[in-house]
């Protein structure tokens, strides 16, 4: 998910509230689906009927990696949380 939300692409997974309350992940572009296909259905023609979001969708997705995931930001927390 992470590359595709790097690279661009509308992302659809498992995030479920709970999952993103607890890991405070609320600007996170991923579209929730569950095991169930009528609701991953829903999920697709909602963003088919609003495909002009897309472009939108894409770059939001590039930004949260670049905020969030980034490899320099991530090795500097590593390095902070060894020296404490």
């Amino acid at each position: 998910a992470c590359i595709s939300l790097a690279k661009g692409k509308v992302v659809m997974g498992g995030a479920e509230p709970e999952f993103m309350e607890a890991g405070n992940l609320y600007d996170c572009p991923i579209y929730n689906i569950t095991p169930n296909v009528k609701q991953i259905v829903e999920q697709m023609e909602k963003i088919i009927d609003s495909r002009e979001r897309i472009p939108e969708i894409g770059r939001l997705g590039r930004e949260y990696i670049i905020k969030h995931h980034d490899y320099i930001k991530i090795a500097e927390q590593y390095l902070e949380e060894w020296k404490r």
